[in-house]
Parts: structure tokens; sequence; C-alpha cells
């Protein structure tokens, strides 16, 4: 359901309604006790998440929902009149006895039988109307507005306009319930089990990741492993304990060697497969693919390999990223190129061929500079977007698919909004499967508006805020960005930030907020209280953010019932549910209670593996 204007991007307020029920309202009217117009109009569409109804035929078709309310002393004559988009054929009801919520509200409810009455229209594009009604004073009365189509039969949904003529009466849109289930608890492994294929028990875990079947990749330690210290590090994949397998351990087989380390974050795609860079006993650095079973393991590259275009050999390799196509795109440093200055480059590979991207003094689009290459992330498309200094000084943004190279952003280049200044020094780039990035960025040149957040739509930034623009609600203003802002497949963008002029001072001047660029929604900010109600918020750190606009993310708090026993959390914000406590220290788990530090990791797939030491 979309009841505000087009590209608008509000916060769902969430209101009890009868009994244990609880429906988020997004209120379409001004606050009661000003005067209303009698004709009231609000600009909704029908999508395949709103509600589900049925006939008694137990034949579907989607519906947005309503609530028409006579707060008034005396009865109010109302009409409504359903404007139909060209593609939309138009039906509507509305009954005098409330029908939603259900038991369960999510599944298709009959809404055809309840209604006192009933408009519709076969035509595309039709407009219907109902008969003035008088709505009693105090009542509540429900609409529906729907397609005739039903979904078997290849429903045209449409945007549409409802037009409500009545002095007083008020308009309640009911957004529908989140179509994706609320967090729940998995247990993958425990310090102690055993190992699924033997040879040992868990000692410990980190860099965990997981795609959204579910799968959870992480890297553990073994105790009582027949080898000692040869063979006492893995990689696992599993969604429970008894799914659990193991992708590659210290001491494996593989091409005529033994697997020596694997000492970096895994990358998991939403098939399952693993890319993780590991060493070979004998031959070093290697690179390695798991299949999306999890029972067999594919080399992409290894150390001493001739590089595809023939001048020099692989080196060590870092950055990992993998696409839903099972395509690994991985940074590699050159031994023995030719030029010395091609010391380094970003590839791609599906197994068989691999197809360099960009090496360093190669493909620069200044002549002259020489590429020292930081970062990378990788889409579907095959893209690849990589941030990388020059020996010139210059921090350059790029975009590459192995045919082409383009620039995106270069220090020195002109901000594109009316703050004025140029581009200084930016984050390292988030990417989407459209191919557009999201940064944080330092502006020159801009005194008071000298940091802001940029997306860029079809390879052009925008704004998203720079310093000094308002944030959402009272009086405070954007500061600048802490860490990475991460943009989805919808080019919405997740971001922390910290603000002035908060009432609190540094008391609550950060935040975690969203925005699809039209509007800026706070997802949470210091000094709220906690979903559960015992502490407030305090500090925020390793955000993620995914295609349905929701996030996860792990707090300090303060003010908490017990002190530093139970300061840190992870949580997580839905934009219907809103925010939702997953785990926090002195919880309840498994008869024991929760008591070590708590980290997230992304809800899809990360972009890539970090430089450096995982």
């Amino acid at each position: 359901m979309k009841v505000l204007p087009s590209g608008a991007y509000a916060p769902k307020t969430k209101i009890p309604v009868r009994g244990s029920h609880v429906a988020l309202l997004a209120t379409l009217i001004l606050c009661s006790g000003l005067a209303r117009a009698s004709v009231q109009n609000i600009n909704g569409e029908l999508t395949p998440s709103d509600f589900l109804a049925t006939d008694s035929t137990s034949k579907t078709f989607y519906y947005d929902l309503y609530e028409l309310s006579n707060p008034t002393a005396s009865s109010v004559t109302v009409t409504l009149t359903i404007d139909a988009g060209a593609l939309l054929r138009p039906w509507a009801a509305y009954w005098s006895t409330p029908l939603l919520p259900t038991p369960d509200w999510e599944s298709p409810t009959d809404i055809y039988s309840a209604a006192d009455n009933t408009q519709s229209s076969a035509t595309p594009g039709d407009t219907i109307s109902f008969a003035s009604f008088s709505l009693p004073a105090g009542a509540t009365y429900q609409l529906a507005v729907a397609t005739q189509n039903y979904n078997q039969d290849g429903a045209q949904l449409d945007t549409y306009l409802l037009s409500v003529d009545g002095t007083g009466v008020e308009i309640e849109a009911i957004p529908e319930p989140s179509s994706l289930p609320l967090p729940s608890t998995s247990i993958i492994a425990l310090e102690g089990d055993a190992v699924p294929e033997g040879g040992g028990t868990f000692l410990s875990f980190n860099s965990p990741v997981v795609n959204d079947a579910g799968q959870m990749a992480f890297r553990a330690f073994l105790a009582g492993t027949p080898g000692g210290t040869f063979d006492d590090r893995a990689i696992y994949r599993g969604t429970s304990s008894a799914t659990l397998a193991k992708i590659v351990r210290t001491n494996d087989p593989f091409g005529g060697d033994l697997i020596g380390e694997v000492n970096a974050r895994p990358v998991i795609n939403q098939l399952g497969e693993i890319a993780i860079y590991a060493e070979a006993a004998a031959a070093g650095d290697i690179l390695l693919r798991s299949s999306a079973d999890g029972l067999s393991l594919t080399e992409i590259a290894r150390r001493g390999d001739t590089t595809p275009t023939g001048d020099g050999e692989f080196g060590f390799f870092d950055t990992v990223a993998i696409n839903n196509s099972g395509a690994v795109g991985f940074y590699a440093s050159i031994d023995n190129a030719a030029n010395p200055d091609e010391f380094e480059a970003l590839y791609k590979s599906d197994g068989t061929t691999t197809t360099k991207i960009v090496r360093s003094a190669q493909e620069a689009t200044v002549v002259g500079d020489t590429l020292i290459i930081e970062s990378l992330a990788f889409n579907d498309a095959g893209q690849v977007s990589f941030y990388a200094d020059t020996f010139g000084g210059d921090v350059v943004l790029y975009l590459g698919d192995g045919t082409s190279l383009a620039e995106l952003y270069r220090n020195g280049d002109p901000v594109p909004d009316a703050g004025g200044g140029t581009f200084n020094f930016p984050t390292f780039p988030t990417m989407n499967e459209s191919g557009d990035i999201a940064i944080g960025t330092v502006i020159d040149g801009a005194p008071g508006s000298d940091s802001g957040v940029y997306r860029t739509v079809n390879g052009s930034f925008e704004k998203i805020w720079r310093k000094g623009d308002p944030a959402p609600g009272g009086s405070a203003i954007f500061n600048t960005y802490s860490g990475l802002p991460i943009i989805n497949d919808s080019g919405e963008v997740a971001f922390l930030a910290f603000l002035n002029n908060t009432p609190n001072g540094i008391d609550d001047n950060g935040g975690i907020f969203a925005t699809d660029g039209t509007a800026i929604v706070r997802i949470a900010q210091e000094r709220d209280v906690v979903p559960e109600g015992t502490g407030r918020f305090w500090l925020f750190d390793d955000l993620s953010f995914n295609n349905h606009g929701q996030a996860a993310f792990q707090a300090r708090l303060r003010l908490t019932s017990n002190g530093n026993s139970n300061d840190e959390g992870l949580y997580f914000y839905d934009p219907v549910e809103g925010l939702i406590k997953i785990a926090r220290e002195g919880d309840t788990l498994l008869g024991s209670t929760i008591s070590s530090s708590l980290a997230t990791r992304p809800l899809t797939r990360p972009p890539s593996t970090p430089r450096g030491p995982a």
C-alpha cells in the first residue's frame, strides 16, 4: 500500500487496535482539533505486498484497507469515489461492522460476503462511486479498495485516487502486516559440540555471514583434533545444527597439496556458494569457491598462475566477493610484471574464465595515474565498483565490468547540489544490482557544510544529505556520517550519522537513518528507549541493510536494569513492525545467560571480505 505522494518514505506508528491486536496506522490527516476539508484525496497504489482477500470460491485478490471514523457528535453524510489508474479494474467495498484485524489477518480474508455495499467496474481506468451514506457519531467503518481481477487471472495492479467527501471524517490507512517472518533464533553450532565431519569439537567462532535463505557460513577454531594445530581451523555452513557441514578445513587434501590455512572471513551468495582465500601448504595463496551443496571446491586462482593478460603472475589474494551467478571478484597482487608499477589488479572469474577489471598503471582514466586499489563491491551483473588512490594523490571511485571502466568520483570534482564545494575524501563504496553506489564524503570549499552522504542514480551523484540539512524530528541537523552508507537494490540508503542541535547534546547526537532519496526516516537514536523497555540506546555499530528496507545493528546501552551486565544488544528494524530486540547481554539462552559481546553481520551477503587481517 502506498498512501503518500510518489517516492515518499514515511515511518509508521504502532497504535493498539481493539484488544490484543496491534495495527500499524499511517495517519493521513492533520491532528484532531483542526478544521478538516469536506473532501479528502488519497493517492494509493495496489501492489503484490498488500492484503490478500478471498471469495466463496477461494480465489484471491489484493486490496488496501482504510478506516473511516466520525469523532463528531452528530452523523456525517459520506460519499466515496475511486478513480482507477489506467491498468486497474477497480473494486471497492465498505462495512459498518469492522472486519479486521482477524486472528490471522495475513491469511486471505473473505471481505466480499461481509460487505454492506460493493462497487466495481470491469473497465480498466474506470471511476466507481458509492451512493452517499450516513456515518453515525462515534462510528468507525472499514473500506477496501481492490482489483476486480483475481491474482491467478493476471491481475493488473496500478495507482488510484480515493476521494472521501464528509466534513469531519477521519481517514486512516492500515498498512499491511509485514509479509516477511520476524526474527527468530536458530542454533547453528555451540562450543563443545562435535564437528560434523568428526575429529574434534568446536572451540570458538568468528566471521559469520548469512544469506537470505538463512544459510550461515563461519570460521571456527577446533579442539581435540587428531592433527593438533595442523587441522584445527575450518569453514562451515548450515541453517541449523542438523544441516551444518564442513566446507574446508586445514590439512584437507586439495589439488595435490594440503590446505595450510583458512584465515579470512568467507563470503556467501544466495545459492549458498562460498568464496574464500586460503593457503595451500606448498603452493601458498589459493582462492576457492564451494559448490551450492557444499560438497566440492573449485579453484579460482592460485599464487604463481600466469595472469589473464600474460604479463606477470598472481601473488597474494585479498578482498574477495561472490555474486549470485557464482562469479567471484577478487584482488590480487602481481609478481614479476614487466612494469613494476603494475603491482596489483582486480579480476572476476566464473570458475573457468578469469577477466581483468583493472590493473594498476594500465586503465587509469587520467594519463600517468598509477592506482593503489583499496576495496571492491561486486554485483550480479558482473560490475565491480572500487576505491583507488593514485600516486598523484587523488582518490578515485570506479565502476568496471571487464569491458569498460568508468570514473564515478575524483577528489576535486564539483559537488552536484546547491551547497557547492568539491568532493575530497570518500568512504569505500557500497553498490546495488543496478550498479549504483552510496558513499559518505568530505566536501571542500563549503564551510559549515563540509560532509555528506550521496548516492548515484544511473551513474550520476545526488545528495542524500549534507551537513546542516535538517534531520528527522525536532530541530536537529546532520553533522557528519559514521561508517559506510549502504544502498539496497531499490536505491534506498541506510547510514549512521552524528547530529547537531539535539536536545541533549552529545547524549543524543548519534542515530541510524534510512531514506529512499525523498524523505529520511529515523530508525534509532541515542537516548531512545530500547524496544524491550529497560535501557536507552547509547552507541551504534555494525549496521546492515537489505532489499526489504530492514536493518540490523549492534548497540551499546545505558540506564539499564543491571549496569554493564546487560548493556549491549542486537536489534532488528522492519519498516512496518518497527524495532525488535534480537538478543541482549543478560538474556537467557539454552539454559544459560548471554554474557559476551555481540556483533552483527550483513542480512544479505556482504559486498566483499575486508582488506587486511579478518
